[in-house]
């Protein structure tokens, strides 16, 4: 890339602000060499890695411009800016890149869905995602809206019923019993009988199978939305 080789000021024009674009440009490109560079062996997934990578990258780039004093001066006023571009454009690259390879390798097939940040709050948690679906499309697409994830407000849901069963009758391998209920009426002359890998055991008296019945502890339902 013939823009790898300019000085520090060629990417800050005339009026004294920033060459965004050509700044995104450099950002996109050096993306796409480490995405390649490191596949598969070191390339790495989780939002912390690439976000890491990107700066490293930044930090080496800058270093390797020459630059007068006056432009040093000048790329310090907006180097925030610039790292920003710079490093935004380096990881959607590089994770756009990646998810086409491993693509390609049959590791991932379809749409996949990336956590790029995350925000917990007490009982509310939000998540920022994007989308990787190179059959269908190429760049990485960033969602606008976070997913949030919010227990604050959340109604309590009934517990399920689980059936529980009693040490009478189990076996000495200490595995719990799988009830048996028959639909024919039982005498009061005859035993309720469960059934445990394949051997019929008998229920307590006076126990029914709706009195070994429990709830499990109950939980909350998050409500689920996209938004700020």
């Amino acid at each position: 890339m013939a823009n790898e080789w300019k000085t520090l000021g060629s990417y800050i024009r005339r009026d004294g602000q920033l060459n965004e674009e050509e700044i995104r440009k450099i950002g996109e490109w050096k993306g796409t060499v480490s995405a390649f560079d490191q596949y598969p062996t070191s390339v790495v997934y989780d939002q912390q890695s690439i976000q890491t990578l990107a700066e490293h990258s930044y930090q080496t780039w800058v270093r390797g411009r020459e630059a007068t004093e006056q432009e040093k001066k000048d790329w310090e006023m907006s180097a925030a800016e610039a790292k920003r571009i710079y490093t935004s454009a380096f990881m959607a690259t590089y994770r756009e890149k990646v998810a086409q390879q491993d693509y390609i390798a049959g590791k991932k097939t379809g749409a996949t869905v990336t956590v790029i940040n995350q925000k917990h709050e007490g009982e509310v948690h939000t998540y920022w995602v994007s989308f990787a679906d190179p059959l269908h499309f190429d760049e990485v697409q960033d969602f606008p809206l976070p997913l949030v994830v919010d227990f604050s407000e959340a109604p309590v849901s009934e517990g399920t019923t689980a059936a529980t069963t009693s040490s009478y009758g189990a076996s000495s391998s200490g595995m719990p019993a799988r009830a048996y209920a028959s639909s024919d009426p039982v005498s009061s002359s005859q035993q309720k009988r469960q059934l445990w890998d394949g051997k019929l055991a008998p229920i307590p008296s006076g126990q029914s199978h709706a009195q070994s019945q429990s709830k499990t502890p109950q939980k909350k339902k998050p409500r689920l939305y996209f938004g700020k």
